[in-house]
């Protein structure tokens, strides 16, 4: 178990490091937590597979550990920048969880994250800053993690919640949108999970990638 942990937390802080710039070439930007950083460091995150499917340039800035809410290293709206962007995608709201219930009071922490009706709340102040900016936006909601993981194993509703939340943003502002993560990844497939049974492995990452790309094609493209 301890060489399990260890790894993980040696990928973690790799996968936190790989970050790129954002330059006037990109096209598409990539925010989140360790969903979207996974697998950075072999070039097969789910950044890179959007760049290889749809084939523009993309950044990511996605960052593990990554929360949505102020007080963790790099917060998700502190990892968007202004540009000439086409999409901004991004998901969290899970580490929050984690790190701000603790599952004594998630119902005030999926409150901050993003209201009943979705009308306001971090995620949609994140989502409407960046259409505001002149970018369609694709929020990726959560997967559903094969049981037995070492971590998040009481978050499921409050994240089904979010994506809920955030489906009902999308329903009234033309240029957010919503894409499950549930449509790529089965819990029951260990092929589509790294080995704690929570992070996406390569072939996940690629399929979420191709998840996103899809639902970016069905909106009009890049």
């Amino acid at each position: 178990m301890r060489s399990l942990l260890a790894l993980i937390g040696l990928l973690a802080l790799l996968a936190g490091c790989a970050s790129e710039p954002v330059t006037r070439r990109t096209e598409i930007l990539v925010l989140g937590d360790s969903v979207m950083a996974w697998n950075g460091w072999s070039g097969r995150a789910v950044a890179d597979g959007l760049e290889q499917r749809l084939g523009v340039p993309v950044s990511d800035r996605s960052r593990a550990g990554a929360t949505i809410l102020p007080g963790a290293s790099r917060p998700i709206p502190e990892q968007y920048r202004t540009g000439d962007f086409g999409w901004v995608v991004f998901d969290g709201g899970a580490n929050d969880l984690r790190r701000c219930c603790d599952c004594r009071a998630c119902d005030e922490v999926v409150d901050l994250l993003i209201s009943r009706d979705g009308s306001a709340g971090a995620i949609a102040d994140l989502a409407r800053r960046a259409a505001g900016d002149g970018a369609r936006v694709m929020y990726l909601g959560a997967y559903r993690a094969p049981t037995g993981r070492l971590l998040f194993g009481g978050c499921d509703d409050e994240l089904d919640e979010i994506d809920r939340r955030v489906m009902r943003l999308a329903a009234r502002e033309p240029k957010i949108f919503f894409v499950s993560g549930k449509r790529a990844l089965d819990p029951e497939n260990a092929r589509h999970f790294f080995i704690d049974r929570l992070h996406p492995c390569p072939e996940g990452s690629a399929r979420l990638a191709a998840l996103i790309a899809g639902a970016i094609e069905r909106a009009g493209g890049v």
